[in-house]
Formats: structure tokens, sequence, C-alpha cells
């Protein structure tokens, strides 16, 4: 038997309850967050057995543990969110975030398509998804000092709300400010990805359809901009929902506390 001692007492685990335990820790996401760890603390991490010995103890959080965690845990959905989509395939081959063809365009692609011209809507669709991917991939940083200067004015009824209450309030609060710093990103890396060529040749194979597209109403940088900015929240969403779910299986010891408390 293995025997544990706790400031409230002593309990004894068999080998089998303890194998249980085990399996039921899953693994957080890390990278980028230690950068934020060093302005807002909270990257503490333990073996699976102290975390739950930890949960079994711990007080109630503090209003500045609550807080802290909650950037951590933000932190946390970003990172992984930016690693699932700033791989190859990371936008296209997903249904909840490939970027479409803007709405602008749907009726002239229907039109094409009568016309057997559908392939080139095709390639440009393709382009922005990997424009939206290389983009995201270097945008750690800017996600970085988003979470750090965070202003949060009630940390416990966010940790205690909905599945993506803390994503949401994350977009709340920074989403004009990354969209301002993504969009040079974006233009960047539209035209190493084709995005505009791509679309010149739409208008040019569309012929006299184009009279009918406004041209000067459709911005793609800033298109793919939010599209990709959509995904991100997104993908951090799904990321919230799964860390709720289960919150004693974080490895950050303050996230699990304070995630944990309020489940």
């Amino acid at each position: 038997m293995l025997n544990f001692s706790l400031p409230t007492g002593r309990f004894l685990l068999s080998g089998g309850m303890f194998l249980v335990a085990i399996a039921l820790i899953w693994p957080a996401s890390a990278g980028w967050r230690d950068m934020l760890d060093k302005v807002i603390g909270g990257g503490e991490t333990s073996s699976a057995a102290e975390r739950t010995t930890s949960a079994a103890t711990s007080a109630a959080p503090t209003s500045q543990e609550q807080e802290t965690g909650l950037r951590a845990a933000i932190s946390g959905f970003a990172d992984a969110a930016i690693k699932r989509l700033g791989q190859e395939g990371g936008f296209a081959n997903d249904p909840l975030v490939r970027i479409p063809v803007p709405q602008q365009l749907q009726s002239l692609k229907s039109g094409m398509a009568k016309i057997g011209q559908e392939s080139v809507f095709n390639d440009f669709e393709a382009s922005m998804n990997r424009a939206a991917e290389n983009a995201v991939k270097d945008a750690a940083p800017v996600f970085v000092d988003a979470v750090s200067n965070m202003s949060i004015s009630d940390a416990a009824n966010i940790i205690g709300g909905a599945d993506n209450a803390a994503t949401e309030y994350f977009r709340s609060k920074t989403s004009d400010g990354l969209r301002q710093r993504l969009r040079p990103q974006i233009e960047k890396v539209t035209g190493e990805a084709g995005v505009t060529s791509y679309y010149k040749s739409i208008v040019d194979k569309a012929g006299f359809l184009a009279s009918y597209l406004n041209k000067d109403t459709l911005d793609l940088d800033g298109y793919v901009t939010e599209e990709s900015l959509n995904g991100l929240f997104a993908a951090m969403a799904e990321e919230e929902k799964r860390l709720r779910a289960n919150p004693l299986g974080a490895t950050s010891d303050i996230v699990r506390k304070v995630f944990g408390w309020f489940k």
C-alpha cells in the first residue's frame, strides 16, 4: 500500500486506485505559455499524485489566485490553438475553422461553376487558408502581450461561467488590438500565398460576370484577418471546454486549483 500524509489526517490508496487516479490526468498545453508565466506566474507543475492530494486539501483560491489562474488558463488555450491551426492544413482541413470564399463572391462562384471554371475558386480558397496558417504560427508574441495586458474585473464569474466564458471574455477585451497587430502579418502572407493573384485570375476568367462584382468593397486582407481570428477563438473555446470537463487534469497548479474549485 501507498501511504500519503495530509495536513488534515491520513488516508490509504490501494495500488489499483492509484493507477486509476493516474489515468485521469491529462497533459495541458505548454509552449509559449512559459513566456507569460514570467509575467503573471502560475506556471508551477507537479506530479499526478501531488495534484490529486492538493486538489483534495486546497483552500478556496484568493482573488489574486483566481486572476492568475485565469490568465494562465487563457494562455494555455491560445497556445494550443496556435499550435493546432498554425500547422499545414490547420485551417484548410478543419471544417470548424476553414475559411470559405467571401460572401460577395458566392454568386459569382455559382455562375462560374456552370461554365466549368470552379477550380479557380478552389485555388483561391486554398490560398486564403494557407495564408491564415502561415500568419497564425507567428502570432504567439501578439497573444502573449494580449493575455498579460488584459484587464480582468471579475475572475470568479468568468471561471464559474459557461464552457467558453474565458475565451469570450478574452475576445471582448483583446479582439480589436489583436486585429490591428495581426493584419500586417496577414498582408505579408497573403501575397506569399498568392491570394491576390488567384483573385485577379477569378476576375479575369469571370468575363462579363465580373461586372456584377463590386470589387471596391472586397478587402481580402481584412477578410482573412477576421476569419483567422474567428478560427483562433473557436479553437480556444474547444480547449477551454476540455479543461472545464477535467480541471484536475491540468498540470499547472494554479489553473487546477481555481478551475477545480469552481467546478
